[in-house]
């Protein structure tokens, strides 16, 4: 015998969901979630790149930074570059940026 469809009259089907359908509400948060992700990214690579770019090559201090944010168009201050050093794996070690090496500084 063929399967056969009738209306869900008692409702014990309603709190299903199809295959592959979500919420929009749980879409909602998942491409909050990721555009976040993708701007802390961003975020990250820019600070690299000041870094990296902003003293030839040579470790700049956290003012180097923030000049080289300003010349860029984006003003930042002195203690966000701090806090960008410690989320980033970076440390100021005799008042330069360098890349954390993870050995103890103590």
């Amino acid at each position: 015998q063929y399967p056969i469809h009738r209306v869900d009259d008692v409702g014990s089907l309603k709190d299903l969901q199809p295959p592959g359908e979500t919420e929009p509400w749980k879409k909602a948060i998942e491409k909050r979630k990721e555009s976040a992700q993708k701007e802390r990214r961003s975020k990250e690579a820019q600070f690299e790149d000041a870094v990296n770019n902003c003293n030839f090559g040579e470790p700049p201090t956290v003012k180097d930074v923030v000049e080289w944010f300003g010349k860029s168009g984006k003003e930042v201050s002195e203690r966000t570059i701090r806090d960008w050093i410690k989320r980033y794996g970076y440390v100021l070690q005799d008042g330069v940026i360098i890349k954390d090496s993870g050995d103890d500084h103590d």
